[in-house]
């Protein structure tokens, strides 16, 4: 008897074998022998035909991993359908790809047989395991850095955050909506954060908000900075939170450290400068028991010399940065109480150039002898009689990194060789020793018409003005 549906059965069958994109294979389950296989298995794993019939996929070494393949026939004896079983298989070269495996028993002619679909997802698995991996990245990145996203879309009324949120909020993600979270800044700033938020939609206004927030998981008390960005078309809100809770104990700390510097600062600062005055007071009691005009010149010029180091003290305590000092601040200090001492005494106003020299605080108070003593040359011997003098200080920071200092006056100069300085003139051969020895620079001294001295030195040296 015929049977045409059986027939275009068979042909419909067929043709769905030969065409199918996918693996298919047809296998005795008794052996496990591949009675058929489709072309697209020729094609993947370039097996030929002949290679593989009357052979089982476990001597040609087509399972990766042995566990598979067991999990794979305990399925199969309990006699259920398999759909989307997840193996790696190795194909004839050699490299391993990952394959969804269907199977489902059937009754061939000679005895019941398995067919086989396998579906190359090799690359889906990749791009999926890249998904898994950036996302685990993402997370622990979130974790380190303390931050959290989270998008709310107006249109839908639904919040998406991410596990950074959640952990920052301590709210589970599925429970990251628009009354959770709202909830979760402390009641004091709930005004500030909507006004924020209304001012970045409506008006255009840059979201970028610190507030408190109590964290539901164990209420702790958190400081957050919160940025958003706002997308018209879409009607979404998306921004990021960062905890800086640690960030701003630290800050706390950093200040009460630089406010117990101060401090200190200020109060060496008034040690040194008492100490000072007492060492300028007893001077000033010796003078008075001696009528010796030389003792009274000794007086004046030690005064000359502490006040150049009190001078250097009162920069470094009104500077920032306590290593270095401003020069020209230094110098504007030292010549204003210099200029003050010689208008009593008849001398003459000094005029100073030293803008954006700063000088490191090593070299510091031995520049600030030397200064005092060029100063105090300059008002006892460079004035001639009869007309007004001048002194001019000046400092610059030369193109390899030397500091110059330069210190003129319009006096007669001197009177004998500028290299030669005699023993009794204590002033210069101080000025010398001070700029050859403790600033390792060099000195040069120029006379006529007026005197003038140069000195240059290089204060980032290791050692420098020790």
């Amino acid at each position: 008897m015929d049977d045409p549906d059986g027939s275009a059965r068979k042909s419909l069958l067929s043709a769905i074998f030969e065409a199918s994109p996918d693996i298919i294979t047809v296998s005795s389950v008794e052996d496990g022998v591949f009675l058929e296989v489709n072309p697209a298995f020729v094609e993947q794993t370039g097996y030929s035909r002949e290679e593989v019939l009357g052979r089982s996929s476990l001597s040609l070494g087509i399972w990766e991993d042995p566990g598979e393949r067991d999990g794979f026939t305990e399925l199969l004896r309990r006699g259920v359908p398999v759909r989307g079983f997840e193996a790696r298989l190795r194909i004839k070269s050699g490299e391993v790809r990952v394959y969804q495996l269907s199977a489902s028993r059937v009754e061939a002619g000679g005895g019941p047989a398995l067919v086989m679909i396998c579906r190359d997802i090799t690359r889906a698995s990749e791009a999926a395991e890249r998904e898994r991996k950036s996302a685990f990245l993402l997370e622990r990145a979130e974790e380190m850095a303390k931050i959290g996203s989270w998008e709310f879309d107006y249109a839908t009324k639904v919040v998406t955050g991410s596990e950074g949120a959640a952990r920052i909020y301590g709210v589970p993600r599925e429970h990251l909506t628009v009354e959770d979270i709202e909830t979760v800044p402390l009641p004091e700033y709930r005004p500030l954060l909507d006004k924020a938020r209304d001012d970045h939609i409506l008006r255009g206004v840059p979201y970028d908000v610190a507030f408190k927030i109590r964290r539901r998981s164990d209420g702790e008390i958190l400081d957050l900075c919160s940025r958003a960005s706002w997308d018209p078309a879409k009607k979404r809100l998306f921004g990021i939170i960062r905890d800086v809770t640690e960030e701003k104990r630290a800050e706390s700390g950093l200040r009460k450290a630089i406010e117990e510097r101060d401090l200190l600062i200020q109060e060496l600062f008034h040690r040194i400068n008492n100490t000072l005055q007492v060492v300028l007071s007893l001077l000033m009691l010796e003078a008075d028991r001696d009528e010796d005009r030389r003792i009274d010149d000794l007086v004046s010029r030690m005064r000359r010399r502490v006040t150049a180091i009190a001078s250097v003290h009162g920069s470094l305590y009104s500077a920032r940065d306590v290593s270095r000092i401003s020069l020209g601040d230094f110098l504007s200090r030292f010549l204003d109480r210099q200029a003050a001492l010689s208008r009593r005494e008849g001398g003459m106003e000094p005029s100073l150039d030293a803008e954006g020299v700063d000088l490191n605080i090593e070299a510091a108070v031995p520049c600030g002898i030397l200064l005092a003593e060029l100063v105090d040359n300059a008002l006892t011997h460079g004035r001639i009689p009869g007309r007004p003098g001048r002194v001019a200080v000046s400092a610059r920071r030369l193109g390899d990194g030397k500091v110059e200092l330069t210190v003129a006056d319009e006096g007669p100069g001197l009177p004998v060789d500028p290299d030669r300085i005699p023993r009794e003139w204590l002033g210069l051969r101080l000025v010398k020793l001070l700029a050859e020895g403790q600033l390792r620079g060099t000195v040069e001294f120029r006379s006529g018409p007026g005197f003038a001295c140069v000195v240059r030195f290089d204060d980032d040296r290791p050692g420098g003005g020790g």
